[in-house]
């Protein structure tokens, strides 16, 4: 019988295929059956791959199916496996890259990343080498990792790397000192945990605010005194958006001092304030006059 006269919806044929996750030669089998299956059939198949210069017409193979413009392996790839160093091999169409280490000779390898996300590590001179190595990446994120704080002069000289987005969470951001000296972005996210992280945040800005077009911070600690934020902005001459993200309206309400003025300055770009409670903040809305604010639900 046919699997299309079988009609079983698609998600319980995955379903069915993932108790087959330990057997690859049926997971092979199933990816020949019909397209529905491939994406189910080769998550379990390509899941985890192991590279060696020892065997490079492997990873030469590999390279050409991310390559393709109708491959369907790069998604499901999520654990490369490199028992020895990298030298004579080159995965140049690796675009997306997870590390929770850095490893430099697979670095070497994957010159061609554009998306990198470094977590669970700890950082400091070496995001500038990772910057330098990877003359392709265009989105940095760094996710739960610890940071040596720089202890040197400011930098003002013309930056060797510039991102798309930088994205920080649940991380100091001690680790913008380092950033400041090479590395601008276009668009910067991050969380604010404490009054360090807005000392860290406003020598960054100072060194390349005026490369920045969006600014997205998550309150997660205690709230920004109003009053530091124009010192904050100052150096951003072309921001078009500030977004504001509040763990409550409480704190959404308190920042802005609603019922006073909204900013101490002239606002000339667009500002997102996000809160999970947005009913709470309807009258609130009303005040605001002469500012191109949104607010929205997180």
């Amino acid at each position: 019988m046919s699997v299309s006269r079988l009609a079983l919806p698609s998600e319980l044929w995955d379903d069915i295929i993932d108790h087959l996750h330990d057997d690859p030669e049926a997971l092979l089998a199933c990816a020949l059956v019909c397209r529905t299956w491939v994406p189910a059939s080769r998550f379990h198949a390509f899941g985890s791959l192991a590279l060696s210069q020892k065997s490079p017409y492997r990873a030469a193979c590999l390279d050409i199916l991310l390559a393709s413009l109708h491959g369907t392996i790069s998604p499901a790839v999520r654990t490369l496996d490199f028992p020895d160093a990298l030298a004579p091999i080159q995965l140049q169409h690796v675009r997306t890259l997870t590390l929770s280490d850095l490893p430099w000779a697979l670095l070497d390898a994957l010159r061609g990343v554009e998306n990198l996300t470094l977590t669970r590590l700890c950082v400091g001179a070496c995001l500038l080498d990772v910057a330098d190595m990877l003359p392709c990446l265009t989105h940095l994120t760094l996710e739960g990792v610890a940071a040596v704080p720089y202890r040197g002069p400011p930098h003002a000289d013309a930056p060797f790397a510039h991102l798309h987005t930088l994205t920080i969470r649940a991380s100091p951001l001690a680790l913008l000192g380092w950033l400041a000296i090479g590395i601008s972005t276009q668009i910067l996210t991050a969380d604010l945990l404490s009054a360090a992280d807005v000392h860290s945040l406003a020598e960054y800005l100072t060194a390349r605010g005026a490369a920045l077009h969006v600014l997205d911070l998550a309150f997660i600690g205690s709230p920004l005194d109003e009053s530091l934020l124009p010192l904050l902005l100052e150096p951003c001459t072309n921001l078009k958006t500030l977004r504001l993200q509040f763990t409550g309206a409480e704190a959404a309400r308190a920042f802005f001092a609603f019922g006073g003025a909204f900013l101490p300055y002239r606002v000339e770009f667009r500002v997102e304030v996000v809160v999970p409670d947005l009913e709470a903040l309807a009258a609130d809305v009303l005040q605001i006059q002469n500012v191109d604010v949104s607010f929205m639900r997180c």
